[in-house]
């Protein structure tokens, strides 16, 4: 992202699920088939990058916590506290019946797009 330094971000979600793929805005391409989105409904922050800017902002918006993590960020990028972009197609997916997660421990079908 040092690279592309013009492209305004303050977190990145790069394993985007249960996102409308269908509003996204791209804001740069990167390789092919690649791009920087705006997108305002990306789950899953198994991975994500943040800048410091950005980390102030979900700390205050998180303060006292009422959200999970990824409600936080889709929220805040909603209202516009954070600029909130995503890589399509994304770069990790959950194992989560590898991983012994709670929730909904015995399905990896989250897709990028719902």
């Amino acid at each position: 992202l040092k690279a592309r330094s013009k492209i305004p971000w303050d977190v990145v979600n790069l394993g985007r699920c249960f996102d409308c793929c269908e509003t996204d805005c791209v804001v740069t391409s990167y390789f092919e088939d690649n791009a920087f989105v705006r997108s305002n409904h990306s789950f899953c922050a198994h991975a994500y990058l943040v800048n410091r800017k950005g980390a102030a902002k979900l700390i205050q918006a998180a303060s006292p916590i009422k959200v999970i993590a990824d409600d936080n960020i889709v929220l805040s990028g909603r209202k516009g506290d954070v600029k909130h972009m995503s890589i399509t197609p994304r770069l990790f997916v959950q194992r989560r019946s590898e991983m012994q997660s709670l929730i909904n421990p015995t399905s990896d079908s989250f897709l990028e797009c719902a």
